[in-house]
């Protein structure tokens, strides 16, 4: 902690100028937003861009805040939007702008948004491939099938018969994770052995797949 303070001595006048205003802005935009929710949708870009700047230039320590997650769990009360959703929002603006610019991230909408955004973080690129925006700024394409091009792209496979089967993300604390870890595993290592050298995904789904059968083999009338 002591060199964080260290850290926040060494602002410079422009920079804590520059807080100043970012805070403003955070506050103008959590107006608007608390007014009237539905401005979320045309405001998630800016939000995320201001508060991915204070994490990069560590302005949070300018507050009364002991880390980062601290500001943002002070942004959470005050806007009502979950710690994870910031992020989302955070991660976005980092990854996309200003290769894709705000309008069209606008338009695209925030869950889409993010799935291109896991194309930047995992891929190492800057720029997303024509086909799989041009598939995010059509309104026909579902996300989950959006979600399937990404996927597609980054583990250099052609889409397996059938859609898409994105599973929902949740929290966990330690125990509860090595003990799904431990089960993931266990399901890979029964006779006929999961192959490593096959893509994660689908190490992943023949797990999930074993684990699915034992239980209704087991359960189901």
């Amino acid at each position: 902690m002591d060199s964080l303070q260290g850290i926040a001595s060494t602002f410079t006048p422009e920079e804590k100028r520059e807080a100043k205003e970012l805070e403003n802005k955070i506050e103008e935009v959590t107006r608007t937003i608390i007014a009237e929710k539905k401005s979320l949708d045309s405001n998630f870009v800016r939000l995320g861009q201001f508060i991915s700047r204070v994490r990069e230039k560590k302005y949070w320590l300018l507050g009364p805040y002991k880390s980062f997650g601290d500001y943002l769990s002070d942004c959470e009360k005050r806007v009502g939007i979950g710690h994870s959703q910031l992020y989302v929002y955070m991660t976005v603006a980092r990854n996309l702008l200003p290769s894709i610019n705000e309008s069209t991230l606008i338009d695209i909408g925030v869950t889409k948004a993010g799935v291109l955004s896991k194309y930047v973080e995992q891929s190492g690129k800057s720029v997303i491939p024509t086909d799989i925006l041009d598939a995010a700024k059509n309104t026909d394409v579902k996300t989950d099938e959006l979600d399937a091009m990404v996927n597609s792209s980054l583990h250099n496979v052609m889409p397996e018969k059938g859609k898409w089967f994105s599973l929902g993300g949740f929290f966990c604390d330690d125990d509860e994770k090595q003990e799904l870890t431990q089960a993931i595993e266990l399901a890979k290592s029964i006779d006929p052995v999961v192959p490593n050298n096959i893509p994660g995904w689908q190490q992943l789904k023949e797990s999930y797949l074993r684990l699915a059968r034992e239980f209704l083999g087991t359960y189901s009338n």
